[in-house]
């Protein structure tokens, strides 16, 4: 054998074999190299373990079904944060919470509608206004925005309050804070996503009318605002994949795939135009298991009591862990169906007419 072909034939290794392993080291560090220039974006909704937040809290109403209390959490970045709570009077505590995200424009106040008929099912429920929404609004100060780094600091900040929510929760007796579920619904859809791929506290997220990936979603949405935003983007030379690379760590889709192992429901419209169809396949193709998504033939308004309803089952199912009452319905048409087939099958092989 030639000399020069021994050197080539690392440690009696085939030259194929020493050709694929220098290929694969190369490959790793190209990889290494590419995940090292990725921005470190969890660390955008990190903050100092100062244990529980401060909170005022105030008795607003209550009745036979409910008590519920208006809270004000001192968060990160010494923001105050206007939020509902309400818990209900019956069944026994510690109750099970839902966190309430509204979407864009709306505050706390459109989801804490919701409380009585959680009530009456055995949860608790708590919202808050999200940044420049509701209680914190400012004048020229919007949640989406041209300036990048208004939108970010926004959505951090608003993730954050729900950490620091959760925070406070589990210091109270009346609410079990080892099973949380969370309904966002447009915004509330995306800050969900992003907040239960950081928080692991949040057991049972429900996305309605979600969506991820950026480009898609200032591309494509007819939202006035983000219409706006292109325009903007436009005037300012600056496209939209540039916009959509800087909105990177809080694109919904960076963190839709840390929720798993835990159940992820999606509910959409198949001709959503706000938050558009294109991006709610993206979101639910880039979750893992187990997830499931249900359509509605609606645009951006899905009907509001059925998908409550397709919520409070599956909220039945993996936040209480019931075999709750849809499955029994199923189990009895089952049975209808199949106990008479038997009895014909039987009577068939035992060869009676």
């Amino acid at each position: 054998m030639p000399r020069a072909w021994t050197v080539i034939n690392f440690k009696g290794w085939p030259l194929a074999d020493t050709v694929k392993l220098v290929y694969t080291v190369l490959l790793l560090q190209v990889l290494m190299a590419s995940s090292l220039s990725q921005p470190d974006c969890t660390s955008l909704y990190e903050y100092a373990d100062a244990g529980p937040p401060v909170v005022e809290e105030t008795l607003l109403a209550e009745d036979e079904q409910l008590v519920e209390y208006r809270l004000v959490i001192h968060s990160v970045n010494d923001e105050l944060v206007p939020a509902l709570l309400s818990v209900p009077k019956k069944g026994g505590g510690p109750f099970p919470v839902i966190i309430l995200l509204h979407g864009y424009g709306g505050d706390k106040d459109d989801l804490i509608e919701a409380a009585e008929p959680l009530a009456q099912r055995g949860y608790a429920a708590a919202a808050i206004d999200a940044q420049y929404h509701g209680e914190r609004k400012e004048e020229g100060r919007n949640m989406y925005s041209a300036d990048t780094e208004v939108t970010i600091e926004a959505f951090a900040q608003t993730v954050m309050d729900v950490r620091r929510l959760i925070d406070h929760l589990e210091t109270r007796e009346d609410v079990d804070a080892t099973r949380i579920g969370l309904v966002g619904a447009s915004m509330g859809a995306l800050l969900g996503t992003i907040a239960s791929g950081v928080e692991p506290r949040i057991d049972v997220p429900v996305l309605i009318v979600g969506g991820g990936n950026m480009t898609l979603l200032i591309g494509e949405s007819q939202l006035s605002r983000v219409v706006e935003i292109r325009a903007e983007l436009d005037e300012a030379g600056r496209s939209i994949q540039e916009e959509a690379e800087a909105l990177l760590c809080i694109d919904p889709l960076t963190f839709v795939g840390m929720i798993s192992p835990r159940p992820l429901l999606m509910i959409n419209g198949r001709n959503d135009e706000i938050v558009p169809v294109s991006t709610n396949e993206a979101l639910y193709s880039a979750a893992r298991d187990p997830k499931k998504i249900i359509w509605f033939d609606t645009g951006h308004d899905v009907p509001t009591e059925k998908s409550a309803m397709r919520a409070f089952f599956w909220f039945e199912k993996h936040l209480k862990r019931r075999f709750y009452l849809q499955n029994w319905f199923y189990l009895l048409v089952i049975l209808i169906v199949m106990v008479p087939a038997v009895i014909i099958l039987r009577g068939i092989v035992a060869g009676k007419p």
